[in-house]
């Protein structure tokens, strides 16, 4: 498996860039990272039986989750497995939508930026999607524009359709696998960081408003148990977001012609960092059903994995 796992990575290598921008896969970081986390996927799903096994690939913002997922996508194709890859962000509700949310929790820092938050999607139809997929029932994967409405996104009348049962589903996003805990233990997490805890006090400094946050990840619980495999992709810096979301939007610009400016995008990551932080703290006290794990440098490259998950040689 492992040589034509290098065979499948050389041939689909200029795809991927292609697709990412531009973003080039390194020979070295496939062999010492990427082949083994996706022998892991083959060997489970060989174990586990499931069809299609579903993947949730989580990390905070910029930290390249989604040229991962389209890695993945392209050297499972290339071994002949009906392979799909799409992100959360496909599923946010339309930009008049998340007005209406803005109006409704006005006060509220958290869903006073344009998108992101849990409850800024429409997982039920996530979670239908999903369902329907685990059937081996055909489906349509809608296509979000972050570059409409000067960054703000909005959805669009397109969509992937899929109508084969798949082997593999791969799902990627920043809150894709992240922990709801009780909202009393929560100002307590932030308080472990320093850089967290400033944050947090500015962007709620009444203490209250992320209970909000945490009543909309207890309704995304479905989209965990939908999951065969938990992938988490941990920047070694949670300082490092900003800078890293900086960067994707930059290069949305260059491609799409519009997105938020620098300022806009310091605005926008602010509230996110609280939330990031807990799965941080709460990965690093308690892997959890956590599978695999990527610890990831200041240049987006793995600089440590660990499996967590046992699965049988492949």
């Amino acid at each position: 498996m492992r040589e034509k796992l290098l065979k499948a990575f050389e041939k689909t290598r200029a795809s991927v860039t292609a697709e990412t921008g531009g973003i080039a896969i390194q020979p070295a970081t496939f062999k010492n990272y990427y082949l083994p986390l996706i022998r892991h996927y083959l060997a489970d799903r060989e174990k586990k039986q499931e069809r299609p096994y579903v993947i949730g690939i989580q990390g905070c913002q910029g930290v390249g989750k989604s040229t991962l997922t389209t890695l993945i996508k392209y050297v499972l194709r290339d071994l002949d497995y009906k392979t799909e890859g799409f992100s959360i962000d496909d599923f946010y509700l339309s930009w008049p939508a998340r007005q209406e949310l803005s109006r409704k929790y006005a006060g509220n820092a958290f869903y006073q930026i344009s998108r992101g938050m849990p409850g800024t999607h429409r997982y039920k139809a996530l979670i239908a999607l999903l369902e329907k997929a685990k059937r081996g029932e055909p489906f349509d994967i809608p296509v979000f524009d972050k570059s409409l409405h000067d960054g703000k996104g909005d959805v669009t009348d397109n969509v992937v359709p899929v109508r084969e049962h798949q082997d593999f589903l791969i799902l990627e996003g920043w809150c894709v696998d992240i922990p709801h805990v009780q909202p009393a233990a929560f100002p307590a997490i932030m308080a472990r960081n320093e850089y967290v805890d400033a944050l947090f006090r500015e962007v709620d400094p009444q203490c209250s408003a992320y209970k909000v946050v945490l009543g909309y990840i207890a309704a995304y619980r479905r989209i965990r148990e939908l999951l065969d495999n938990k992938t988490v992709m941990l920047g070694k810096d949670i300082r490092w977001v900003e800078a890293w979301r900086v960067e994707q939007e930059e290069r949305m610009v260059t491609s799409k012609g519009s997105g938020m400016s620098r300022e806009e995008v310091r605005a926008f990551v602010k509230p996110y960092i609280p939330f990031t932080w807990l799965y941080y703290d709460q990965i690093l006290r308690n892997v959890g059903d956590i599978a695999c794990l990527l610890e990831i440098g200041w240049e987006h490259l793995p600089e440590g994995m660990r499996i967590l998950g046992k699965a049988a040689r492949a």
